[in-house]
């Protein structure tokens, strides 16, 4: 395992902390990591306290039932019956390729996917 960063070595100050987040792509895109440095960096800068952080008004288990209502709602059928019917009996497109795929996909090779430095949203 190819150590990237030693914080022994590497940090000059008193102490050092590293954040290291790992999230499957299925749990974060790039737009979420951005609201999630940004969050980090202003708890960072309000010291944890969290009353001093802007808060977006509305939970997650809020915004949750509110996609689940529209989910079940008779318009959502509405919209997906309709659709059915226009795509019906299309075959998918087979777009092409900027390289032959591999008949198995496999992950890429292994090299982390560096985001920018979170210190840069800390001043």
């Amino acid at each position: 395992m190819k150590i990237i960063f030693n914080c022994r070595t590497e940090c000059r100050l008193q102490s050092c902390h590293v954040l290291v987040l790992v999230m499957h792509h299925i749990a974060t895109d790039g737009w979420s990591m951005n609201i999630i440095q940004n969050d980090i960096a202003a708890l960072y800068q309000a010291q944890g306290e969290v009353s001093k952080v802007q808060s977006v008004g509305v939970s997650y288990a809020t915004y949750a039932r509110w996609q689940q209502a529209g989910l079940q709602s008779p318009s959502h059928n509405e919209h997906l019956e309709y659709w059915q019917r226009q795509l019906a009996g299309i075959e998918p497109m087979l777009l092409p390729a900027d390289y032959p795929r591999p008949p198995v996909q496999v992950m890429y090779n292994g090299c982390p996917r560096v985001f920018p430095d979170i210190t840069l949203f800390l001043y």
